[in-house]
C-alpha cells in the first residue's frame, strides 16, 4: 500500500488514499463519490495515469483528478451563451468609460500646461536666465574687443624697440645693397641680417643670459630638447649652472 496525495480538481478539495492498482482508486472514488471512470481521468507531472498504473512501482505522492468533457447540454450551451452578453456587457461599459478617460486625459495634460509649462515662475526663471546670457556675452564681446585695442597699442609702442633691439633689419631704403651682411631677398619687416656661422646672434647672446633655456630654443629649436631639459633643469637648481652648459652648448 502506497499513500498518495489526489486532488480533487472537481471537489476542490484533496484527498489522501492508500492504495496499490489504478482499480483501487476507482473503487474508491466510485464508491465515496459516485464518480463513473469515464467521467474523469488522472495525470500526475502532467503524464497521464492509465489502468496498470501501479502506484508501488513509482515515485510520485501527487495526483490530480481531470473531468472529461465529453459536451453539454442545453444548460451548457445557454451559460455560454450568457456568459458572451457578460463579457459583451464589460465591452460595453468600457465604451462608456472613454470619454470619461478622455477628459480626464486633457484635464490632466491642461494642469500640466498650467503648473509646469505657463507657470509664470518657470517662464520668469527661463527670462532671467536669457538675459544672463545675453549680458555674458556682450560683456566678453567688450572684453575682447578692449584686450584687442590694448595689444595694438603695446605692439604700435613697443615694437620699433623690440624689433631693432632683437636684429630686425632696417626698412628697405635704409639697407645698404653693397653690404654682404644682408639678403637682398628679405623681405619687409623680417630678420634677414646674415650671421658667420662661427658667430652667436647678439639677440641669442642677449636671450641665454636672460633665460638660459631659451637661449638654446632659439638656437637649436627642437631637435637639441634634450640639452634644452637638461639646460632648464640645471637652471631650475641654480641660475649659473643652467647658463654655463648654454654658454658651452652654444660656443662649442
Amino acid at each position: 500500500m502506497k499513500h498518495i496525495n489526489l486532488n480533487l480538481g472537481i471537489f476542490n478539495q484533496n484527498l489522501y488514499l492508500n492504495l496499490d492498482t489504478y482499480n483501487d482508486l476507482e473503487k474508491q472514488l466510485t464508491t465515496k463519490y459516485n464518480l463513473i471512470p469515464n467521467q474523469y481521468y488522472i495525470t500526475t507531472r502532467n503524464r497521464l495515469i492509465t489502468t496498470d498504473w501501479n502506484f508501488n512501482d513509482h515515485i510520485e505522492q501527487y495526483y490530480i483528478l481531470h473531468p472529461r468533457i465529453n459536451g453539454g447540454d442545453i444548460m451548457d450551451f445557454l451559460n455560454a451563451i450568457l456568459g458572451f452578453f457578460e463579457k459583451g456587457v464589460v465591452v460595453l461599459e468600457l465604451i462608456v468609460k472613454i470619454p470619461d478617460v478622455l477628459v480626464w486625459f486633457f484635464v490632466d495634460v491642461l494642469q500640466w500646461l498650467i503648473r509646469d509649462f505657463l507657470n509664470p515662475f518657470y517662464i520668469l526663471a527661463d527670462l532671467a536666465r536669457g538675459v544672463l546670457v545675453v549680458l555674458r556675452v556682450i560683456i566678453l564681446g567688450a572684453l575682447d574687443m578692449l584686450s584687442g585695442m590694448l595689444k595694438y597699442l603695446v605692439n604700435l609702442v613697443f615694437e620699433p624697440i623690440v624689433s631693432n633691439f632683437w636684429g630686425y633689419t632696417p626698412k628697405p631704403e635704409e639697407r645698404n645693397p653693397n653690404d654682404s651682411s644682408q639678403s637682398a631677398k628679405c623681405a619687409d619687416n623680417k630678420r634677414c641680417i646674415k650671421q658667420p656661422t662661427s658667430r652667436v646672434p647678439f639677440a641669442v647672446l642677449i636671450s641665454t643670459v636672460i633665460l638660459p633655456p631659451m637661449g638654446l630654443f632659439m638656437e637649436l629649436g627642437l631637435k637639441g630638447w634634450m640639452n634644452i631639459i637638461l639646460c632648464s633643469i640645471l637652471t631650475l637648481v641654480y641660475y649659473f649652472p643652467g647658463l654655463i652648459y648654454a654658454l658651452i652648448i652654444l660656443y662649442c
